[in-house]
């Protein structure tokens, strides 16, 4: 986007600066070059606005639907025993 802004402002300044006679028609060719270039810079700001709000979308989806449904607890919670121990008295020879 900084590249088309600089060309924008490059040929601005060429085409402000005229010509006394223009039998090439260099002006209307300028004109329409800026014109496409700040055509194509609108285009690419509105595609990088649609894609951050698309972004912040799915930000929100994942933080509020994927991963809250991940870790749920499906089910009761069971506790049971791994291990059992077993002990002696110590016994007397």
């Amino acid at each position: 986007m900084d590249r088309l802004e600089r060309e924008i402002d490059l040929l601005t300044q060429e085409r402000d600066q005229g010509v006394l006679f223009d039998p090439d028609n260099t002006l209307a060719r300028l004109r329409d070059s800026v014109e496409s270039m700040e055509s194509e810079l609108r285009r690419l700001r509105l595609h990088i606005e649609d894609l951050r709000e698309q972004l912040n979308r799915e930000r929100d989806r994942v933080l509020n639907l994927l991963i809250p449904r991940r870790f749920t607890l499906r089910g009761e919670a069971q506790c049971l025993p791994v291990a059992v121990e077993i002990r002696f008295r110590e016994g007397k020879p």
